[in-house]
């Protein structure tokens, strides 16, 4: 298999490169080589390439500067998909995308489904649902992944932040009325590989949107505790131990953007589909960490 990746620089890109090598020659494209923000470009290097499957990694995640980066959000996350999906489809290319939880407006009160309504409630959450419909609609051989919680050792998210501050304050507030699925990067890169070669290969399972994230359930307020209490079973100290940490409401933490309070998304269709096993979302982070 013939497998081109874009936004092979971030965290779930990094994870990716390594993972789709197992079962195909890839060629890698950063931010830089593979700028969503010049289609035409992407085009003539397709042309180039010519890949069998194409997988995008690539993405604007800036959730609250999207508030303020509206038009930029949305060339990267929605009006990219039109042109590369709609290649995908003259060319019988397969197309990976990743969505994410922020296309549902957190109401739920059980475990998300992929054919639940969705109401995005802040302008990312917008602009990759657009995302989203521009592939579905284009008529392409499609696998959407909705993923939540990302993390990785590696790039910017919540658990190396934690670490980060835990190191530097004596104290930290963190929300604990958001719910969710800690998801790794190490994780999403292995079941998609795997969802691939079983699609291509074996023929198992169908093309379409399906949600990938880890078992279980938490808020950001226990995730930090748990990350701080794990590094100090290792022998690490903070300024602020895992007992000094606060947990706040939303209303007490206001940001630009506002997040769904509740994200946990089922993932029986991907394991009734794929034949895959799930683990508890602490499995995967004390694995890494």
């Amino acid at each position: 298999m013939n497998i081109l990746l874009l936004g092979s620089g971030g965290q779930l890109g990094t994870d990716l490169h390594k993972s789709l090598s197992n079962i195909g020659i890839v060629t890698a494209f950063d931010r830089k080589k593979g700028d969503l923000l010049n289609t035409q470009s992407l085009i003539n290097n397709f042309n180039i390439i010519k890949p069998d499957i194409i997988v995008n990694a690539a993405a604007y995640t800036a959730v609250d500067k999207a508030e303020d980066e509206k038009d930029i959000a949305l060339k990267i996350n929605s009006e990219s998909l039109e042109s590369i999906s709609s290649y995908c489809f003259k060319n019988d290319i397969l197309l990976i995308h990743f969505s994410t939880d922020y296309v549902f407006d957190g109401k739920s009160e059980s475990p998300i489904c992929e054919i639940d309504q969705t109401k995005p409630i802040n302008f990312y959450g917008h602009t990759k649902l657009l995302g989203d419909l521009a592939v579905v609609n284009s008529g392409c051989k499609h696998l959407i992944f909705r993923i939540s919680w990302v993390f990785s050792p590696h790039g910017n998210n919540f658990p190396n932040t934690i670490l980060k501050l835990c190191s530097e304050r004596e104290n930290l507030k963190i929300v604990n009325d958001q719910f969710g699925s800690p998801t790794s990067t190490h994780f999403i890169a292995n079941i998609v590989s795997r969802c691939i070669y079983k699609k291509i290969v074996q023929g198992i399972g169908d093309y379409g949107i399906y949600n990938l994230t880890s078992g279980g359930i938490t808020n950001w307020y226990d995730f930090a505790v748990k990350i701080i209490k794990h590094a100090e079973s290792k022998g690490k100290s903070f300024l602020c131990p895992s007992n000094k940490i606060e947990p706040i409401s939303s209303d007490q933490f206001p940001t630009k953007a506002k997040r769904p309070n509740y994200s946990k998304l089922s993932t029986q269709k991907i394991e009734n589909e794929y034949l895959i096993d799930i683990n508890h979302w602490s499995f995967y982070y004390e694995n890494l960490y």
